[in-house]
Order: structure tokens, then C-alpha cells, then sequence
């Protein structure tokens, strides 16, 4: 038969074999590929994985769709706003509510948007409360620790 998958092992081109690990070289490029598109792109690669999967064993697809559907939470929930907030100097929490506000409000340009916005609002707060603390005779750095 040309074309198409014999087994999980190989995957039939005319007349020669390509090994497995050519094929899922490829789908780890396209996977890796529609993560870089914000919000649904990660759900697009998870989409046709768990297709490839289902076709050989369907109680593995459903496994890879739940581990799939945890690791987004945990992705989008907590590494997320960290990584975010250490590289624009905002705590986890405010990463948060910028994307989700932003993303409620605008969808994905709102989320693109807010955390700069929310950003330059929480220095500028912070800047003000640290002067006013500074009025008082309170070190603000001493409250940092």
C-alpha cells in the first residue's frame, strides 16, 4: 500500500520504510510549531497527537489528553506568571489578572497588551507607596524581607 501507517513502527513512502522516529520527529516539529501560537496553538498540536495516538490505542489517547489537559494548568497557572513576572519585574499574581483580564476584555491582544500595561501601573504605584512610606520614617526595603 503507498502511503499512509503500516504499524506503530513504520510509516509506508512508496517504496521505502522512514522509521518511526522520523515521524515523530515531525510531529514534535509541528507540535513545537503550533505551541508558538498563543492561547489554542498548544490544543491544535495536542488535537492531531491525540489523533496519531487514538488510531493505535484509544485508552492512550484519552491518557494523553487528560496528562495534556494537567500540564496546561500547571503551565498556565503557575510557570507562567512566574517566569513572566521575574522578566518584566511583576509578581505572579498580577501577571494573572493582566492576561486574564486583557484576555477578557480584548482576547488575545489584550493579553499581549496588559501585562506592559499593568507593568508600568504596579511600578508607578509601588514608586508612590514607597515614597509615602519614606515620609513616615519607614524603610521600604525593610518590608521587602
Amino acid at each position: 500500500m503507498p502511503g499512509g501507517c503500516d504499524s506503530w513502527k513504520h510509516v509506508r513512502t512508496g517504496h521505502d520504510d522512514l522509521p518511526a522516529a522520523v515521524c515523530t520527529a515531525g510531529g514534535n516539529f509541528y507540535y513545537a510549531f503550533t505551541a508558538l501560537i498563543p492561547i489554542f496553538g498548544a490544543f491544535l498540536g495536542c488535537a492531531v497527537g491525540a489523533f496519531l495516538i487514538f488510531m493505535v490505542d484509544p485508552m492512550k489517547a484519552l491518557m494523553f489528553i487528560v496528562l495534556f489537559l494537567v500540564l496546561q494548568q500547571i503551565e498556565g497557572n503557575l510557570i507562567y506568571p512566574h517566569v513572566v513576572g521575574n522578566s518584566v519585574g511583576l509578581p505572579s499574581i498580577w501577571v494573572l489578572a493582566a492576561v486574564s483580564i486583557g484576555g477578557s476584555l480584548m482576547g488575545v491582544v489584550g493579553m499581549l497588551i496588559f501585562i506592559p500595561i499593568v507593568s508600568v501601573a504596579y511600578a508607578l504605584f509601588r514608586e508612590i507607596v514607597y515614597l509615602k512610606l519614606k515620609k513616615q520614617g519607614v524603610d521600604p526595603r525593610e518590608l521587602e524581607e
